[in-house]
């Protein structure tokens, strides 16, 4: 990643400290990642004074029927949190928009792969990649809900806002996860917003349309979380037939 000058590795600092601490986040990794990664540097220069406030960023203008948001910096991290991507991991970041996920994620993991069907989004995520160095991330556009089978199975996958997962017919890309991968995405919780941690117990790694994925929800935690573009319009998640686990045994 690409080296700070003094100012903004000051900026993010203080940015950790008042936004993320408070939140009680306990991965130490996370920490590093978010004072090496400027969300500032990700974001349309238009915009770019935004970066360091703890809010959604609208980045699509107003004639979409679904607009595409940038997370709030401690909604994402309460999110990578739950995920605890390990070193020695792969990832698959859905509805990526402008890059800083797959950034952060990159510096987690082995590797990170952002998905993006807007293709000026698409475009800039990719630019700003390479503008930070981030040689372990790579930028994908295409439909959302169609992932990357090519590069499948994945550790965990980090759904940048809320979907529907538990349907009859979950997204193709709950699909290549591998067993016992993790998947967290916003979700209603019994008529509440939440961001819902997941674990893959049958059907991961299989890139077939046919594949049967169950999921176990392992937990979450009250984070209202935008629609993500083209996925909103399934309704509410279900939860029929789930159980709870409390752990990841």
């Amino acid at each position: 990643m690409q080296a700070l000058s003094p100012r903004v590795a000051a900026q993010l600092r203080h940015m950790v400290e008042t936004q993320i601490a408070p939140l009680g986040v306990r991965l130490p990794a996370l920490y590093d990642a978010l004072q090496a990664v400027p969300r500032a540097a990700f974001l349309p220069e238009p915009l770019a004074a935004l970066g360091l406030m703890d809010e959604h960023v609208r980045l699509t203008d107003g004639n979409e029927s679904a607009p595409r948001w940038l997370l709030r910096t401690a909604a994402l991290a309460v999110m990578i949190e739950m995920l605890a991507p390990a070193p020695t991991e792969r990832g698959l970041d859905i509805g990526c928009n402008c890059g800083y996920s797959t950034a952060l994620l990159s510096l987690l993991g082995e590797s990170a792969i952002g998905i993006e069907e807007n293709p000026e989004l698409a475009a800039l995520a990719a630019q700003r990649l390479e503008q930070c160095e981030a040689e372990t991330a790579a930028i994908i556009a295409g439909a959302h809900r169609a992932g990357h089978a090519k590069s499948a199975p994945y550790d965990y996958v980090l759904v940048n806002g809320s979907c529907p997962l538990v349907t009859d017919e979950p997204p193709p890309f709950a699909r290549q996860l591998r067993p016992g991968g993790r998947l967290v995405c916003g979700q209603f919780v019994r008529g509440r917003a939440a961001a819902v941690l997941y674990r893959c117990i049958a059907g991961a790694g299989t890139t077939s349309g046919s594949a049967r994925v169950q999921f176990v929800p392992l937990e979450e935690r009250d984070l209202p979380l935008p629609p993500l573009c083209g996925m909103e319009g399934a309704g509410r998640a279900r939860e029929q037939g789930f159980a709870k686990a409390r752990g990841f045994a």
